[in-house]
């Protein structure tokens, strides 16, 4: 089972419009299917992003037969602490097997994939936007591995994690237990700088595989002063960065490793959006659209998404 992250050091860095445009890709390059599916949790409690987009209907947010992130991480002894505890030892089971499995919300359909054959292959843990609270108890590091645990023993093809930005307590854990975790920047300075000022503090405990990359990338010329700005000088700076700081934690004795292939991937990151900037949406789903027209920056992020697709599936399909 794949375990991935999605963090980004500052708030707007698109992380959320990020993963709504890999699921799809994942989907197919993960095998992922109703007995085997991929778990997505927004853990964003503060600023929640994907429960809004995934969760348009107010009486899904408000049902209280479905999980959210706050049932998941705000008691101290959830179900799933007792299902992680009976499943030890136990064979790998499908996920339809589970019995809270009616209990997660089919999303599947949102990614424009089909109802039928593909509802139940993405199942989400909302954060209950309408509901949040702003911290989590001290627990979490416990009811995540439980979680996880649980998820593994039932077969699901990954587990992939909205974080909050920054440092919040329940990143660390989340860290710890990621196979993956895709680093979400933007071109400005505090994005860049600030990273990988984050990075240098919070890397040496992690076993898991950094994937950096930039998103919202700009498509047109930058032009400051009269001069035209140069994004191949941002790419190489933040690039050189990350590789000293790589060498740096591997004299320390970390277990963490970098995977640069979104920073040298001929695009540039992910290219932006510019319909993103008034709606977010899933290119996977206007693409299966006749009567829509694909413009050329939706081109180039669909190719870039499927590309980050490949990256985090990588040993792993």
């Amino acid at each position: 089972m794949l375990v991935t992250s999605y963090f980004s050091y500052k708030g707007g860095s698109g992380r959320s419009s990020l993963i709504y445009n890999t699921i799809p890709f994942l989907v197919e390059k993960l095998n992922a299917s109703k007995e085997h599916p991929i778990i997505l949790v927004d853990l964003d409690a503060d600023s929640a992003g994907l429960s809004y987009l995934l969760t348009e209907n107010e009486i899904k947010k408000e049902d209280p037969n479905f999980f959210t992130t706050n049932m998941l991480l705000n008691t101290k002894e959830t179900i799933f602490s007792k299902y992680a505890a009976a499943s030890r030892g136990t064979p790998i089971k499908p996920f339809t097997e589970f019995g809270l499995y009616e209990k997660f919300l089919p999303v599947g359909a949102e990614f424009g994939l089909n109802h039928i054959t593909h509802g139940k292959s993405v199942l989400f843990v909302p954060v209950q936007p309408t509901k949040t609270i702003s911290k989590f108890d001290g627990t979490s590091n416990l009811t995540i591995s439980n979680f996880l645990k649980v998820c593994e023993n039932y077969g699901a093809a990954a587990v992939i994690f909205d974080m909050p930005a920054g440092g919040q307590i329940i990143g660390k854990t989340v860290f710890e237990e990621s196979d993956k975790i895709v680093v979400v920047m933007r071109i400005t300075r505090q994005h860049r700088k600030g990273t990988i000022d984050f990075l240098k503090g919070k890397a040496l405990g992690v076993a898991g595989e950094f994937i950096p990359l930039f998103n919202v990338v700009p498509q047109e010329k930058i032009v400051i002063n009269g001069r035209e700005f140069n994004l191949e000088n941002v790419r190489k700076e933040v690039r050189d960065d990350l590789e000293k700081l790589r060498l740096e934690l591997d004299s320390q004795g970390s277990e963490c490793r970098f995977d640069f292939d979104m920073l040298n991937y001929d695009k540039y990151g992910i290219p932006e959006v510019k319909r993103f900037k008034f709606s977010e949406g899933v290119l996977c789903e206007l693409k299966n659209d006749r009567e829509y027209i694909f413009s050329n920056d939706e081109e180039e992020a669909y190719k870039a998404y499927e590309y980050l697709a490949e990256v985090i599936a990588k040993d792993f399909n």
